[in-house]
């Protein structure tokens, strides 16, 4: 079975009631995969009090960044025991994305985690762009969501970055003993069809030569032999047909690589990726990359200022 990558993880600390969804999934996923060391963050944009309050109550008054690190502390100690896990405690004030990219960076962290609301907030791309300019991969974790993994789903497009997520989420699925249902969305090309009689054939062929290449590369890359993928025609809407599958087979958790094969560049977040992180607010989603994968892009930006 693959090794998992998570080690060392950041979380995203909202201040808000989400916080304990995230949290108790978190301590359920430290069960299994025993991460080494955690890293608590919590961004505010102003940490100053008005200047009249801070002397009229200067007696009474701690500093707000140690106030709202000893409530991070309280909250995370509910479900971890503080003296046995390496959790390390962050507030900080600024830019919200500016502060978690620059703590997973400077960390060096394998994964980040954050809480995702129902309804669309403030930071609606938040979790986009960190998965895009970020060093490492993502979890993001719905308000709605329990503590368990029972069933998990992958779209694939048979790629190699696919083939990598295909294997982590097979060994997340034999960690948690939960089923792994693999989908891939393929395409018939209707416009060169001379009629319309052709399109029963044509869709049949290009269904079985997707399930030829789901074989051959379960064949190739030795990949157990009971893993099992499903195959549905892509109707325009991909992201869309792979939600509704997911909510009905009553899927847990979601996991996909940060860009598919057509992503031109490794800074690219797939438009496939990009568009399920907006759409997804009911199930968690695990999006995978190569860890400092667009590090090289960055420098290179940084050589031509």
């Amino acid at each position: 079975m693959q090794a998992l990558p998570f080690k060392s993880i950041l979380v995203a600390f909202d201040g808000g009631n989400i916080d304990q969804k995230v949290l108790a999934y978190l301590a359920f996923l430290h069960r299994s995969l025993d991460f080494k060391k955690i890293y608590f963050l919590h961004v505010e944009h102003n940490l100053e009090l008005p200047s009249s309050i801070q002397e009229e109550y200067a007696d009474l008054l701690a500093p707000i960044d140690e106030n709202i690190e000893d409530q991070m502390r309280k909250s995370v100690a509910e479900f971890f025991d503080l003296e046995k896990t390496d959790c390390h405690f962050s507030v900080r004030e600024g830019h919200v994305y500016e502060e978690i990219l620059h703590c997973a960076h400077i960390k060096n962290v394998d994964l980040l985690v954050m809480g995702r609301k129902a309804e669309k907030d403030r930071h609606k791309h938040l979790s986009s762009r960190l998965t895009e300019q970020g060093p490492c991969s993502i979890l993001l974790v719905p308000e709605t969501t329990l503590p368990e993994v029972h069933e998990i789903i992958i779209p694939t497009d048979f790629s190699d970055q696919s083939l990598k997520t295909i294997q982590l989420a097979d060994a997340l699925a034999q960690e948690f003993l939960a089923d792994l249902r693999c989908i891939h969305y393929y395409n018939y090309a209707s416009g060169y069809l001379k009629n319309g009689s052709s399109t029963v054939e044509l869709r049949r062929a290009v269904k079985l030569h997707s399930y030829q290449q789901w074989e051959d590369l379960k064949k190739k890359h030795l990949l157990r032999d009971s893993l099992k993928c499903e195959f549905d025609e892509n109707e325009g809407n991909m992201e869309e047909q792979c939600l509704a599958r997911a909510r009905h087979i009553g899927a847990d958790l979601m996991v996909l690589s940060s860009k598919g094969r057509n992503a031109s560049a490794s800074i690219l977040l797939g438009s496939f990726a990009r568009e399920l992180m907006e759409i997804n607010r009911s199930i968690p989603l695990l999006v995978l990359k190569e860890k400092n994968e667009n590090l090289g892009f960055f420098e290179a930006i940084k050589a031509l200022l």
